[in-house]
């Protein structure tokens, strides 16, 4: 999912570019969608040999219908190309461990708990 709303110039082609991931299960590396015609990557037959996901497969049914869900699409095309949180989030996580939001502390004492974090940050 990174790497669709990352490499897009739009958001249709965001689109175009996470539901390829089911043509390329199936080592189908050109696709109809004008937006995204052709994967970019070179030929992976010779590096990956026979694994591949058989067409007709029940677990292939699940992940297609998973991917391709209309609601997912809708969410995808929405995807922001430059502002990723997930090292926000990280770091929020990271303070919420010395410094629960249910726990009351003094000044001093959120103080040393925020300079203590940076060094757990490290590790």
């Amino acid at each position: 999912m990174y790497w669709s709303a990352t490499t897009a110039a739009s958001g249709k082609q965001t689109v175009a570019k996470w539901s390829s991931l089911i043509n390329h299960m199936h080592n189908i590396h050109t696709h109809e969608d004008p937006f995204f015609p052709k994967c970019v990557h070179p030929d992976l037959s010779e590096t990956h040999g026979n694994k591949w996901f058989q067409p007709g497969n029940a677990t292939v049914y699940k992940v297609e219908k998973a991917l391709l869900n209309k609601r997912i699409l809708k969410y995808v095309e929405k995807l922001s190309p430059q502002h990723q949180t997930s090292a926000l989030e990280a770091f929020h996580s990271v303070i919420l461990r010395f410094a629960p939001k249910n726990v009351h502390f003094p000044f001093v004492g959120m103080l040393c708990r925020y300079v203590k974090v940076p060094g757990k940050l490290i590790l």
